[in-house]
């Protein structure tokens, strides 16, 4: 079975789970490197930003 799991990756290469997990069997894993964006303060601005432009209606 394939199970995903986020992590922080810190400057010394020690990887980090963000959630707790059960203990993992030993065995093998594959790791996929995410780029991260140039400014991610402006992306996650943006998205608060999106999501105050959310409005609700109600059918009358």
């Amino acid at each position: 079975m394939l199970q995903t799991i986020e992590v922080e990756i810190d400057s010394s290469g020690h990887i980090r789970p963000l959630e707790p997990l059960p203990k993992l069997p030993a065995g093998r894993a594959l790791l996929t490197l995410l780029t991260p964006p140039a400014d991610e303060s402006a992306l996650l601005a943006e998205a608060r930003s999106a999501g105050r432009g959310l409005v609700e209606t109600r059918g009358g």
